[in-house]
């Protein structure tokens, strides 16, 4: 590792043996440092670069206002790369939706608009957001029959909407406290497809976070439901038309279901979606 590679030096200092750790993902540990700051610590397999993209990336959208788990250095412990912050009390909002699901309508018309509110943000940030590329979106309708996957593939080539993109906008990065709802988790954010940004986001109310996980018909009904209260609420705040939303929604249930065998669930999210994209159409 070069000089350049190491986060720059902060004031926050760290044990020589890190304990307290309150929580663990698939990419970081978390560990409480006290006084109100926690250590979000990257696992070995991650350069400092990814941490340094995620330092910058929630530092612009503090600056921007938008509610963010509020970040404030850089430090490097026993090879592994971290961000110290603040500690973000409360429960995810996906935690919150599975426990108490009539708190669901309320919590899901927040969330679309913290995320308009995201792609209202100022251009500050041009890193690409990491999101899908649009030929890698229409590689992926080949499992649809020939006029749906020709009507999608028109409406991704012609309409496209740049903006401040968090890149993986869902209920497990998204922190309630008191009413109070603040995002995590920015390392895949940047300028990119605001509709893409949306279909992801749809994409998690409909599948949950697992990618092949089969759903029953009742959860499905209801998840369905869910997504449509959050598109239309946000198309309301927006201004924005629903038709590319969708459009995305269908290479982003492709991608996430390639590969998994008799897919009942995906299926028949398909065909509601079919239905839906061709009366837009007028056909």
């Amino acid at each position: 590792m070069t000089t350049d590679d190491r986060p720059s030096p902060a004031a926050t200092p760290l044990p020589d043996d890190l304990a307290g750790k309150i929580g663990t993902g698939g990419k970081s540990d978390i560990y409480d440092l006290g006084e109100g700051r926690v250590l979000k610590l990257y696992h070995e397999r991650f350069r400092a670069e990814t941490c340094r993209n995620e330092f910058d990336l929630t530092r612009a959208a503090m600056a921007a206002g938008l509610p963010v788990w509020r970040v404030h250095d850089l430090r490097e412990w026993a090879g592994r790369f971290g961000l110290v912050g603040d500690f973000v009390p409360g429960r995810d909002v996906s935690a919150v939706m599975m426990r108490q699901p009539w708190r669901s309508f309320g919590l899901i018309r927040r969330l679309a608009e913290i995320q308009h509110q995201f792609h209202l943000a100022p251009g500050v940030i041009q890193r690409p957001a990491r999101q899908m590329s649009l030929d890698h979106a229409l590689g992926l309708l080949s499992r649809l029959d020939p006029p749906f996957a020709a009507l999608v593939g028109d409406i991704l080539r012609e309409e496209r909407s740049l903006a401040f993109c968090h890149g993986d906008f869902n209920g497990a990065n998204a922190r309630l406290h008191h009413g109070r709802i603040l995002i995590l988790d920015l390392e895949r954010a940047g300028r990119g497809e605001a509709d893409l940004d949306v279909a992801r986001t749809l994409s998690w109310l409909m599948l949950g976070k697992g990618n092949d996980r089969q759903l029953a018909g009742g959860e499905r009904a209801f998840r369905f439901w869910l997504a449509e209260i959050y598109l239309a609420h946000y198309c309301a705040v927006s201004g924005k038309a629903a038709r590319p939303i969708l459009a995305w929604l269908v290479a982003e249930i492709c991608r996430r279901r390639r590969g998994v065998p008799a897919d009942r669930t995906a299926e028949a999210v398909l065909r509601r979606l079919r239905g839906w994209l061709f009366r837009l159409a007028g056909r």
